[in-house]
């Protein structure tokens, strides 16, 4: 199946978009800074979302580098573009459309190849447009190890567990690769690439209306 199970039409999207940017952009944006972003660099981000890593390569790259911000739904960068003169919006599915090959000093993707059941044919994609002696920088979410903390009331481990299946239940419905991440390292070498390297970030959450990351 090819529907993307999180959708930026839905009415909390932005909502969801936000927190997943509480939650990942401080690692994020330490991984890129040791990638060598640097003034000047022509940047590719992928699957943009609320698009606080664009305006934050936008920033980076200065006003002689370059950064272009797509996404499938587009429908929250707009602003973005009006407060970076050197960051471009554009509308693209990873998937299928076409990228220029050998432009890009980095490309980012967060979140994104798991969703695609044609993830490989992305990736591929990806590392074509990479200019030489570019870095590809991929992040993806691991659910297999997300698990309640032991202590908690029997209701609460079981409207965990309740929670989880439905989600695993949703994405796996829209072609989501629950298992992406565990394997991502492995792939990146076998599209070609190489002074390939993997770390795992870990979040503790609480539940109830405040919940969010600890």
């Amino acid at each position: 199946m090819s529907r993307y199970a999180l959708d930026n039409a839905d009415a909390v999207a932005r909502r969801r978009l936000l927190a997943l940017e509480a939650v990942f952009d401080p690692g994020t944006f330490r991984v890129l800074a040791e990638a060598g972003v640097a003034a000047g660099a022509h940047c590719l981000e992928i699957g943009a979302g609320a698009g606080s890593v664009a305006g934050w390569l936008a920033e980076r790259v200065g006003p002689v580098g370059s950064v272009l911000a797509t996404d499938i739904d587009p429908r929250f960068l707009g602003p973005l573009a009006g407060a970076h003169p050197n960051l471009t919006v554009a509308r693209h599915d990873i998937a299928a459309d076409p990228l220029p090959d050998g432009r890009f000093d980095l490309i980012h993707a967060r979140l994104v190849l798991e969703h695609l059941p044609a993830r490989e044919t992305a990736l591929a994609a990806m590392v074509a447009a990479l200019a030489p002696g570019g870095r590809l920088v991929v992040e993806a979410i691991d659910f297999s190890t997300e698990r309640p903390d032991p202590s908690s009331s029997l209701a609460t481990i079981a409207a965990f567990a309740k929670l989880h299946d439905a989600r695993t239940r949703l994405l796996a419905d829209a072609g989501f690769d629950l298992a992406y991440a565990r394997g991502l390292a492995r792939r990146l070498r076998a599209v070609g690439l190489t002074d390939v390297s993997a770390e795992g970030r870990t979040a503790t959450w609480w539940g109830g209306p405040e919940g969010g990351p600890l």
